[in-house]
């Protein structure tokens, strides 16, 4: 080989190898570049993982109500299509989902303020309704857009132009239908309300099944996701639902009182009933997960960066067993004696536990969204409790106050007699009583006037020989016409008696005596009275709450019973009263039947019945008991809208109070 073409051999290597290692350096550095460019693109997103809420237990432990995992749907403002008509599309192929998987009933409350059809929206009624949470989150909006005058023409017209849902394709045609404009006003409507931006997602459906969730990953929408959040179940469907309450989205005008404690536009909260009362103990505290992605958009990395906190149980005093004997037995009432409302309360009179509160009729919380409508509509008024709600005249049930108050004011005693000739008939005044045992004339002491629910008793010794204000202070220390204690929303009512009458009567002040004239109580306080009688003249408040534990089950609370006021009764008088209440029930063969027959209670009941007239010879039937009587443990009071006849309740109260004493 010649040494030229060594030479020649020898630079083409070299070249070679220059040319080499030329390519390493560039396939180095690519590397090393897009290395640079992947970690400068990373970024972190965070989702909350919801707490479990805690659960709501009976006096015995047993769970009412307890929380499962569900699926929501969300929109990611993040990764929604820019463009008007892909967002728009992206609601539209969301809401088609839903329906196609039957999960229609999951679609989160919008207060969405128009009625009938687009283009022909009119404002519904709740959005005229002033106070409605649907009339307050429009209103506020209306005020933001400076439009606080806009009729549903107008503001319709607004948000059309606003979110082109005008808009149309390169040949002229409209883009969405009639149809899709009004499914679209109101998913946006509701975006706007509930401030939907890139640190607020927004979610369309809560608590839907996974066959949702797979069919929206297969359709691969962008921007649409779904995250795991958490259900409440009612162990007990259909009972207890006017105490348990409902959880729901923030509304506009909580909005501000929930901001100020912490809460997130989209957070779950107690919406009413115990839900509501004892949300700052039921809260839990929400966690963080971290997410990292890649510049392509892939998860790199997934960190719990916050655990989630569980909200702490929630003990209350109902006793379940006791709960649904009263409802069932109220149901059963109405069937036989075919009548439409009513309630029933039982209550532990030497500590103010409730141990049962029912109304009838009634709803089931696990179905309550798809019912509403109907629910809401019902003349009989099913959203009503009627055991704090509703007001009444007490009847004869007052005359165990009467009694009371005139032995201890000692205007009679327990031998004492009165004449009644079928009534009371004095003053110009005449109000009949045909209750007695016999149609003659006669005289009773207190034993038997409470026995036979004489008008003429009560009314002579109330009107002729007592004085109306002191009667209405034994009325307030036995806590009528007073608040009760309880945690949730109750009427008041009012005292039969000159300062609440702008026409006080003879007429009016006699038949206050027997539990007529403008009483008007509640159920709850009509218990809560004769409990303070049973106990001897201490009045408690009557309570739900019973304690708190946490997770683990560590008490943080536990309730002390709590004296509002007391009635000074000797152990004479009480037993007095107590004898006349035993001897009604012994000489009523319904009443007696009922308790100790039907339920089997096998100890002593004392009772009263009462009968309230309403017009056109129309009643509202009561019946109030308790048991033992030596020492009694529970006070039970039912009333029937329109009754039948008062001793027949008794079948109501024998069966609350045979659930509590014979378990």
């Amino acid at each position: 080989m010649s040494k030229r073409y060594v030479v020649l051999l020898s630079a083409f290597a070299l070249v070679c190898f220059i040319f080499v290692a030329r390519l390493v350096n560039l396939q180095f550095n690519k590397q090393k570049t897009e290395d640079l460019r992947d970690q400068s693109e990373y970024t972190t997103e965070t989702k909350v993982i919801q707490a479990l809420r805690g659960n709501i237990c009976d006096r015995n432990g047993k769970v009412l109500v307890t929380t499962s995992y569900a699926y929501d749907i969300i929109f990611d403002y993040n990764y929604m299509p820019s463009g008007f008509v892909d967002f728009n599309t992206t609601i539209l192929r969301v809401i088609d989902a839903i329906s196609e998987t039957k999960n229609n009933e999951y679609r989160v409350s919008d207060l969405f303020p128009f009625a009938g059809e687009y283009p022909n929206f009119t404002y519904s009624t709740e959005a005229l309704t002033e106070g409605s949470a649907t009339y307050n989150a429009l209103h506020k909006m209306l005020r933001e857009l400076e439009m606080e005058n806009a009729d549903a023409e107008k503001l319709t017209s607004y948000f059309v132009k606003r979110w082109k849902l005008n808009s149309v394709d390169e040949n002229g045609n409209a883009v969405f239908s009639d149809e899709d404009i009004g499914k679209l006003l109101r998913v946006r409507y509701d975006m706007l309300r509930t401030q939907f931006s890139s640190v607020t997602p927004y979610c369309i459906a809560s608590g839907v099944d996974i066959e949702l969730v797979t069919y929206i990953k297969e359709l691969s929408i962008v921007g649409v996701s779904d995250r795991i959040s958490t259900k409440r179940t009612y162990i007990h469907p259909g009972y207890a639902s006017h105490i348990l309450g409902r959880v729901g989205s923030i509304t506009a005008e909580t909005w501000d009182y929930y901001k100020e404690l912490g809460y997130s536009m989209n957070d779950i909260v107690g919406l009413d009933g115990c839900e509501n009362e004892f949300e700052n103990y039921l809260r839990g505290r929400d966690g963080v997960l971290t997410i990292t992605r890649n510049g392509d958009g892939e998860i790199v990395k997934e960190e719990i960066t916050k655990e989630p906190i569980a909200g702490k149980d929630v003990y209350l005093t109902i006793d379940i067993d006791v709960q649904i004997a009263a409802e069932n037995a109220l149901k059963d009432y109405m069937k036989e004696y075919n009548k439409n409302a009513g309630a029933s309360v039982a209550i532990d009179p030497n500590t103010g536990d409730v141990l049962a509160i029912a109304s009838y009729p009634t709803y089931d919380l696990s179905t309550f969204s798809q019912d509403y409508n109907s629910l809401a509509s019902n003349a009989n008024l099913p959203l009503l409790n009627r055991a704090t709600g509703a007001t009444y005249a007490p009847g004869s049930t007052y005359k165990v106050g009467v009694a009371l108050a005139a032995l201890e004011s000692g205007i009679i005693n327990k031998n004492t007699t009165i004449f009644c000739d079928h009534g009371y008939k004095k003053h110009g005044i005449k109000i009949g009583c045909e209750n007695h045992n016999t149609y003659h004339t006669q005289n009773l002491n207190v034993i038997e006037a409470l026995t036979y629910s004489c008008n003429a008793f009560f009314i002579e010794s109330g009107f002729d020989k007592f004085d109306i204000e002191k009667m209405t202070e034994y009325c307030e220390g036995f806590g009528l016409g007073q608040a009760t204690g309880f945690e949730l929303a109750e009427k008041i009512g009012q005292i039969a008696c000159p300062d609440n009458s702008a026409n006080w009567t003879y007429y009016e002040e006699a038949s206050s005596y027997i539990g007529q004239s403008i009483h008007k109580y509640t159920p709850l306080q009509v218990t809560s009275y004769m409990s303070t009688v049973a106990n001897g003249g201490t009045r408690y408040a009557a309570h739900l709450l019973h304690s708190v534990k946490t997770f683990s089950g560590e008490t943080v609370y536990e309730y002390t019973p709590t004296v509002l006021s007391s009635v000074a009764v000797s152990i004479d008088n009480l037993n007095t009263v107590k004898l006349g209440m035993k001897s009604m029930i012994d000489n009523s063969s319904t009443a007696s039947l009922n308790m100790y027959e039907k339920y089997g209670i096998g100890v002593t009941v004392c009772g009263k019945s009462g009968t309230a007239q309403i017009g056109n010879n129309r009643q509202n039937c009561w019946f109030t008991a308790f048991a033992p009587m030596e020492n009694p443990q529970i006070v039970v009071t039912s009333i029937i809208e329109d009754g039948y006849l008062a001793s027949t309740v008794s079948d109501i109260d024998a069966a609350v109070i045979a659930a509590y004493l014979n378990k």
